[in-house]
């Protein structure tokens, strides 16, 4: 059960931010330039798109899954608080 829980300060949150907010500033770039420019071919840019969609689809279930931290309480009770809440 601990590889389901994914905590806060891990390597693997941070990188997984770290594509998360690329992957926002690049949907954003892509609706904004379609919007503006009135592109008609639209077309090129599904694949992208879908791409962007998908990872955030995956973000929103990974954060079902990742521990939070407060301040006032011992992280190892937190982790486990966070444990029992997905089982």
């Amino acid at each position: 059960m601990d590889k389901l829980v994914l905590l806060p300060d891990s390597n693997g949150a941070v990188i997984w931010d770290t594509c998360i907010s690329i992957a926002y500033l690049i949907s954003i770039f892509l609706s904004t330039s379609i919007i503006a420019f009135h592109m008609k071919t639209y077309a090129h840019f599904w694949k992208q798109e879908l791409i962007m969609d998908s990872v955030m689809l995956v973000d929103i279930i990974l954060i079902f899954f990742t521990a939070y931290a407060d301040e006032t309480e011992n992280s190892t009770s937190l982790y486990n608080k966070s444990l029992k809440a997905i089982i």
